[in-house]
């Protein structure tokens, strides 16, 4: 099997190898064969008094004790790790690789539970990799359980061991795809009028943060070395009304709480790619949007590794659009909130993915425009 490290580029090496462990040794039904086979030969020998048959079901006999030796050996000297990106998005498939090596020419069949890859090879000695994929869950990922199964080369026994391998790893909530390409922002939060822009001219309003996307001309050089970050000019016609998007207090599921962070996150960068000012308001706290703030949704428990506990409800807002996530026992439910306005935009089902968030999202924005004061 052909080491696959040049596919995987991005991808760190686990901080050393682990010894496998818990090993169980087994015989095969060759082996019953052969032994069986071995005494008919050795007393038929013997009875005869022919000494090449008496040796030659000695010397069958003797792979015995040899075959458990090679696969119980083969068994401890098994060692693996696992590469994987130190960063995913929940939801996603990453490659993951494990390297398997052992001081043994004894066959190895390698499972790693975490991806579920199986591989195989005949001479460990130099080293395989096998190369899975797996899709993990909003949170923090500790590794998985790997099983190696060794045989000695007549396969008269198989030894059986296993050990968690540890691979740390952040899983950082993804974007809802949000694709409404009729509007101009998600959730119609251009609203459609132009009194919510601050003018229709292409007088300069001021300066913002850089965002991704923005164009390089639109750079304003002199107070970027000021502050020491880049900073565009905002215009008179790119201002557009601020969002807040908040998960509120209660008892959440981990499922519901991954389709609200997923949710959340594909709305505010949609949102603050069309310029909108957007916040986000959690557990008692607010931030201004940037993708960095993910690291925050991730860690929000519970989540893959972590208990659950109530979360405190996100700070007073006094922004112009509001997107409220809430706990049900059967997803978040998204409220929407407008110049005293209000409406229950449904239940995302906590079973959703990815894509299915997106598509809600999609259909929720169509049903809802005169809300934020889209026109139909």
């Amino acid at each position: 099997m052909s080491d696959t490290r040049d596919r995987l580029p991005g991808h760190h090496t686990g901080p050393a190898w682990t010894r496998l462990s818990r090993t169980r040794t087994r015989p095969t039904r060759r082996l019953v064969v052969l032994a069986a086979l071995g005494v008919l030969l050795y007393g038929a020998g013997a009875n005869v008094q022919a000494g090449w048959v008496v040796v030659l079901a000695a010397l069958m006999l003797g792979t015995v004790p040899w075959g458990w030796y090679t696969a119980r050996h083969a068994a401890t000297t098994v060692e693996v790790r696992r590469r994987l990106a130190r960063r995913l998005e929940s939801g996603v498939e990453e490659p993951v690789a494990l390297e398997v090596r052992a001081r043994s020419a004894a066959s190895l069949v390698v499972h790693d539970h975490l991806t579920r890859a199986i591989g195989h090879t005949e001479d460990p000695r130099e080293g395989t990799t096998v190369v899975g994929r797996v899709r993990l869950a909003r949170g923090s990922a500790t590794g998985g359980v790997v099983t190696v199964l060794t045989s000695d080369p007549f396969g008269l026994f198989t030894a059986t061991t296993s050990a968690r391998v540890p691979s740390t790893v952040d899983v950082v909530p993804s974007a809802a795809p949000v694709r409404a390409a009729d509007l101009t922002a998600a959730w119609a939060i251009q609203a459609g009028e132009e009194a919510s822009r601050s003018g229709g001219g292409p007088d300069v309003m001021g300066v913002r943060e850089y965002q991704h996307g923005d164009p390089v001309r639109a750079i304003h050089w002199r107070s970027s070395a000021r502050r020491n970050e880049l900073v565009v000019r905002e215009f008179a016609d790119e201002a557009r009304p601020d969002v807040r998007v908040d998960i509120a207090e209660g008892s959440w599921e981990r499922e519901a709480l991954d389709r609200a962070c997923e949710a959340l996150v594909g709305i505010a960068t949609d949102a603050r790619a069309h310029a909108h000012p957007v916040r986000i308001g959690v557990d008692g706290r607010s931030y201004r949007w940037s993708p960095a703030v993910r690291d925050t949704l991730a860690s929000l428990p519970p989540h893959l590794g972590a208990d659950p506990r109530p979360l405190d409800g996100p700070p007073a807002s006094d922004a112009e659009v509001t997107i409220t996530f809430r706990p049900t026992t059967d997803g978040p439910l998204v409220v929407a909130e407008r110049g005293g306005g209000r409406v229950e935009l449904g239940v995302i089902p906590s079973t959703a993915d990815l894509e299915t968030v997106g598509a809600w999202l999609a259909e929720a924005i169509g049903k809802r425009r005169e809300l934020v004061g889209g026109r139909r």
